[in-house]
């Protein structure tokens, strides 16, 4: 297999992007087989943001981890409906969000209350455009707004001074789509007052058309890995060349 990040990535406080997103996907491509193909290049959208409670805790290092209790939402669909969609296995998803997690200095830990410092969360999917014709002149998104959340979060409305990069985003809203949102909560907070008071949250989506979401989840998940905890103003475009095609191991 070879996957390589494009190198046309805008700045953001996280060094090393491109080298961290190609080590966790070569660590996720560890638990998978590939079989040889053409390369052929896919674009993740990853939009990141850390809330005020979020930006009091340290961010994890690799010499200081962050013990986490992981929890799935598991898989949802949102939209149009698509036919023959067919989710991976939810332990497939669970080893590959592990290994992103960790690579990004959150650790397994003892699932045993309360020596976890985060409480995670992750689910994966789909979310499909409905459209109709309006008039019989031009057609509508009547879930865009749900589609624009997905794909750059509440960026949108700080990116209306640059017509071209919300046109971008806003096409991007327009397409079928894989997803995987992963979200860090304060789990003393929740041990304690069971309230679910939210850290941060990484939305990692990618054109659905001519892959299947067995495929798409390895590369969404390294994509958003190196991101966990930042914050990203506007949607990060990551674009991975990956020679062969991804599937869980037998």
């Amino acid at each position: 297999m070879n996957v390589t990040p494009a190198a046309s990535i805008r700045t953001c406080h996280v060094p090393s992007l491109n080298r961290r997103v190609l080590l966790v996907l070569l660590t996720i491509a560890l638990l998978l087989t590939v079989d040889p193909t053409p390369a052929s290049a896919h674009e993740i959208i990853v939009y990141s943001f850390v809330t005020d409670a979020g930006k009091k805790v340290t961010a994890p290092t690799p010499d200081h981890p962050v013990n986490i209790l992981l929890g799935s939402y598991g898989y949802q669909e949102a939209g149009a409906p698509a036919a023959g969609e067919r989710s991976p296995p939810p332990e497939y998803v669970e080893r590959l969000v592990r290994h992103a997690l960790a690579s990004s200095g959150y650790k397994d830990g003892t699932d045993h209350y309360p020596e976890e410092d985060l409480m995670v969360t992750y689910s994966w999917g789909t979310m499909n455009p409905v459209m109709v014709r309006n008039d019989g002149t031009r057609d509508v998104c009547l879930n865009e707004e749900e589609m624009l959340r997905l794909v750059g979060g509440n960026a949108p409305s700080r990116m209306w001074r640059d017509r071209e990069a919300y046109e971008s985003i806003r096409e991007a809203a327009l397409e079928p789509r894989y997803f995987v949102v992963v979200s860090g909560y304060d789990f003393a907070a929740y041990l304690k007052q069971r309230v679910k008071k939210l850290l941060w949250r990484a939305q990692m989506s990618i054109h659905s058309t001519g892959l299947t979401q067995t495929e798409a989840v390895p590369m969404l998940l390294a994509a958003g890995a190196a991101l966990f905890g930042c914050e990203t103003p506007i949607p990060r475009r990551i674009t991975m060349h990956v020679s062969g095609i991804l599937s869980p191991e037998p």
